[in-house]
């Protein structure tokens, strides 16, 4: 992982993967991989927050969302 001031960059691994295929309440594909990454890095570091508009994700209450 690389790291900057604000933003984290997470690879597309295993993980996140085997995530993303029990996210069957969010329908498009990129919304579950990026639900599934913020899941991952909450699952190890205790905290993660996903900035988004999209209802979807807002609304599933999946992952803290900010917008």
């Amino acid at each position: 992982m690389r790291l900057s001031s604000n933003v984290l960059f997470c690879p597309l691994d295993e993980t996140i993967l085997k995530q993303a295929e029990t996210l069957t309440t969010i329908p498009e594909m990129p919304d579950r991989l990026i639900v599934a990454t913020a899941i991952c890095l909450q699952d190890q570091s205790g905290a993660s927050l996903v900035i988004t508009k999209d209802a979807t994700i807002t609304g599933s209450g999946l992952v803290k969302t900010l917008w």
